[in-house]
């Protein structure tokens, strides 16, 4: 079965979307499937369908809106199947996807797929997580040497609004520990300057390529991701609990669905609660908790649901 996934950012960017498409993609291959990436290089705008060599399939757009219409009509038209996953989250660009009426939408987690059934009953919704590789993403993978003291807690994330930097900063600041930042973004010089501020010789923000990732989680005590309540996943939070890290994340029911016992929740919005709940977490002992929680969520295991997918649709 050929496969086409419409990712207009891969191959220049890395963030959720990017991961999911390239980890996918790699497993789907293995189970005998025909992928392409058509990525900024095949099509004009984020918004335009390429020149599809050969005719796919299954189609399978990543950026949304206009591309998600798009291509949800030229399967219509060539009677082929468009499969839209649910990497925006709750709000209003799955909305639109899920007027689309897609083949099927798959929703991320339990809630999400609550959601879209609430929101458009007529579609096929799907539960299928994102993943992570536990061979890649291993409590066996060295630290770096950081310019900053022990404990160190670590957010990967893009440095833009949704992100939610200045609660962190603020939650940190009522702690002991130190804050490692990574990523790049449009708030950068910004959040560098809250940090300099609030965090002096406690912060670094550094950026990293996905090979160097590893190394990068095995240098942090813990991970934090106070993101908003509608972000529709965080692989981040994935990857850092396969390298045995605990997370502190946002008390929201995606969060608690991917982290159950491997972590705290709590309001980022109160950063007193948010700073307690760090400090917990550096001081509790673990073990193999988030590692074991990890495991539930290989790329090995969401493709092979995309396989049974495709195999019963099409």
């Amino acid at each position: 079965m050929h496969i086409a996934f419409l990712s207009y950012y891969s191959g220049s960017v890395k963030r959720g979307v990017e991961t999911y498409v390239s980890q996918l993609s790699k497993r789907l291959v293995k189970l005998g499937h025909s992928v392409r990436i058509y990525n900024y290089q095949d099509l004009k705008s984020v918004g335009s369908l390429p020149k599809f060599d050969p005719a796919p399939d299954i189609v399978i757009p990543t950026n949304g809106r206009l591309q998600a219409i798009k291509a949800r009509l030229w399967c219509l038209v060539n009677q082929k199947k468009c499969f839209i996953s649910g990497q925006s989250g709750p709000g209003a660009d799955d909305k639109l996807n899920l007027l689309t009426f897609p083949d099927a939408f798959i929703g991320l987690t339990t809630y999400q797929c609550r959601w879209a059934k609430a929101f458009n009953p007529l579609v096929k919704v799907v539960h299928i997580s994102n993943g992570v590789d536990p061979e890649v993403f291993s409590p066996k993978a060295r630290p770096l040497s950081l310019q900053i003291k022990s404990p160190v807690v670590i957010y990967v994330a893009a440095l833009e609004p949704i992100k939610r930097h200045h609660l962190l900063i603020d939650a940190v600041f009522q702690t002991s520990a130190s804050l490692l930042l990574v990523g790049k973004g449009s708030l950068e010089n910004e959040i560098t300057k809250a940090c300099q501020k609030k965090l002096p010789g406690r912060f670094q923000i550094i950026s990293a390529s996905y090979a160097q990732m590893p190394n990068v989680y095995a240098s942090a005590d813990a991970a934090v991701y106070p993101t908003s309540p509608w972000e529709s996943f965080g692989i981040s939070i994935l990857e850092a609990m396969a390298t045995n890290l605990p997370v502190v994340a946002t008390n929201d029911p995606i969060r608690k669905e991917i982290i159950e016992k491997a972590g705290f929740l709590a309001n980022p919005e109160n950063t007193t609660e948010f700073a307690n709940a760090i400090s917990l977490a550096l001081k509790k002992s673990w073990g193999n908790i988030p590692l074991n929680q990890a495991k539930k969520f290989t790329w090995d295991i969401v493709a092979l649901k995309y396989h049974h997918l495709f195999t019963k649709t099409t």
